[in-house]
């Protein structure tokens, strides 16, 4: 089993910051943690200590996906990303570095063209796994080079698995010596619709919710840990508003209108828009963390290169019970 961390990947800046790697990079805040939860990866990137932290997303070249070329067998196809009234396809993650760079992975390996992306670790004891579906290398770091981009490499060793009541080409889990499981969700290789697509086909969320916590903007950015338990009376309101949710347009989050002296969604999204964070906790231990912004955008934190918009009516229903 791998020994990354489960917070956050803090890399070492050694030398010169290259100019345009910066301005590629997703400026997250430097403290983003879930307190009553374990600590998970804010985004599919890179983590570079310049000061603070700040994240990136991680590169492929789009002429060649690395995520496709699988050494031992044909490789899976990977959509290019795109955005119509079919629905969207999400991006293939981007791993870009300056040169003279070093820095730590996040945890991700790929399987069938697939890249999956370390999402959380909960307890083993609810989870029902399939059959092995293969190892991961962990063959990947920084400097590996294009070619070395291929099935079952990745920045973390394991065996991984398909769970039980989910979809294996969005969740695989690698068992932990300690009696846990670490989730990991594919990043590319699919098709959203509506947030049925997300949320009820991939996750099952309205019928498997239990329990549903959440705290503001602040509290998690600060690490507060003022954590509040949706009441009893707002369960109805709130699987209401699930069911908006489900029937609601899907966008690419990079298509989302830039406010006025932005140059990418990112330099305002998460540091200016954001609002709540929810966690809804499923009968198999497994929670699903939702992020709430200004503009009524819901994103899914294991995939933050899609959002869902709600209807402004609704979605300042959701704010009003949250309030």
């Amino acid at each position: 089993m791998h020994t990354l961390s489960h917070t956050y990947f803090i890399a070492k800046a050694l030398g010169d910051i290259d100019v345009s790697f910066l301005e590629e990079a997703i400026a997250f805040p430097p403290k983003k943690v879930q307190t009553s939860l374990p600590k998970r990866l804010a985004a599919a990137c890179l983590c570079l200590l310049i000061g603070v932290a700040s994240l990136c997303t991680i590169s492929f070249p789009a002429e060649e996906n690395p995520a496709s070329i699988d050494s031992e067998a044909s490789p899976t196809p990977t959509p290019e990303p795109s955005q119509s009234v079919s629905g969207v396809t999400p991006p293939a993650p981007q791993l870009s570095l300056a040169a003279g760079e070093n820095a730590d992975m996040m945890p991700f390996f790929i399987y069938q063209g697939r890249t999956y992306l370390y999402y959380d670790c909960v307890p083993s004891r609810h989870l029902a796994l399939g059959e092995k579906a293969g190892t991961a290398t962990g063959l990947i770091d920084e400097w590996t080079p294009q070619d070395g981009y291929v099935n079952l490499a990745g920045s973390v060793t394991g065996d991984f698995y398909p769970v039980a009541g989910y979809d294996p080409s969005f969740l695989l889990a690698m068992p932990q010596t300690d009696g846990t499981m670490e989730l990991f969700v594919a990043q590319n290789g699919y098709t959203l619709q509506t947030g049925a697509d997300l949320f009820e086909t991939r996750l099952s969320v309205l019928e498997t919710c239990t329990a549903v916590t959440w705290e503001t903007w602040d509290s998690w950015y600060e690490e507060k840990g003022d954590i509040h338990t949706l009441s009893t009376e707002n369960t109805a309101a709130f699987s209401s508003f699930l069911g908006v949710l489900e029937q609601s347009p899907c966008c690419l989050t990079e298509s989302i209108p830039l406010i006025d002296g932005a140059e990418s969604v990112y330099d305002f999204f998460f540091d200016d828009w954001g609002l709540y964070r929810l966690y809804i906790a499923r009968d198999d231990g497994i929670t699903v963390e939702l992020c709430l912004f200004e503009g009524g955008y819901v994103m899914f934190s294991g995939l933050q290169s899609v959002c869902v918009q709600v209807p402004p009516d609704d979605f300042s229903a959701l704010l009003a019970l949250l309030s």
